[in-house]
């Protein structure tokens, strides 16, 4: 029973990653801002979830993500960086969601960040 608890913050955040697909979707349930931990198989992140602006930071373990989905973020102009750097990536806004494609998949792990703007 008390390993259900662990699906509490992912379950607030709306977060899920598929490994196969190196996905990411963040559908928060809550209202914005959310700040707190999520979990991936074999990996711990911190979630930073504002209206203008999502962050992901590593903090334990690894995952590999070349796709993000995000609902209820705004902005019509998308920038993602991965450590501070800009990255390219293929953007799609489409009824509320925003599906971002990077060109080349990024590795969160312990201190690595991956950072969404909007304009």
């Amino acid at each position: 029973r008390p390993l259900v608890s662990l699906d509490i913050p992912n379950a607030l955040a709306g977060f899920r990653y598929i490994g196969r697909d190196k996905s990411i979707t963040i559908s928060p349930s809550i209202k914005t801002p959310i700040r707190g931990p999520v979990l991936a198989p074999g990996s711990v992140m911190t979630l930073d979830y504002g209206e203008n602006e999502v962050k992901l930071t590593g903090r334990v373990g690894e995952v590999e993500v070349s796709k993000i989905t995000l609902s209820g973020f705004m902005g019509k102009s998308i920038r993602v960086f991965y450590n501070g750097v800009e990255v390219k990536a293929i953007v799609n806004i489409e009824d509320g969601h925003i599906s971002i494609m990077l060109d080349n998949p990024v590795k969160l792990q312990r201190g690595s960040t991956l950072t969404i703007i909007g304009y």
